[in-house]
Parts: structure tokens; C-alpha cells; sequence
């Protein structure tokens, strides 16, 4: 899959409240099931990617949450 049609991928699935707030919540549970269990396998890799799913399900939240704005106010 091309990095442009994994962009698109993603922005509709932004602007798609319902599938935003799903989405972002699963990252968020992801995330904090990582950061709250301690695994042996577990490295910097894995926190490092625990931080991005996490950052990534919060902004899919705020996202659905606060719906979609305006570049500019005339």
C-alpha cells in the first residue's frame, strides 16, 4: 500500500466520527495495557510504540470528540 493511500486511509477515518471514537478508544486501551503490564519480552521498542498507538488514539478521540474545524476564520 502506497504512503498516499495510507494517508487518505487515515484522514477519512478521522473524519469519520464514529469510526474515530471506536478506533481511537482501541489505541488508547492498547496503549495503557501496555504501559500498566509488565510482559518479559517487553523492550524500548515496545514502549516506544505503546507511546505512538497511544498519542495516535488520543488524537483519534480528541478528533471525533471536538469534529471537524475550519483552516481559517474569515
Amino acid at each position: 500500500m502506497g504512503t498516499r493511500r495510507l494517508r487518505g486511509l487515515l484522514l477519512r477515518l478521522a473524519y469519520h466520527r464514529k469510526f474515530a471514537l471506536v478506533s481511537g478508544a482501541a489505541c488508547l486501551v492498547g496503549a495503557f495495557w501496555l504501559a500498566a503490564n509488565d510482559y518479559s519480552w517487553e523492550g524500548s521498542f515496545s514502549s516506544g510504540f505503546g507511546m505512538i498507538i497511544g498519542a495516535t488514539g488520543m488524537a483519534l478521540v480528541f478528533m471525533a470528540l471536538s469534529g471537524r474545524q475550519s483552516d481559517w476564520e474569515e
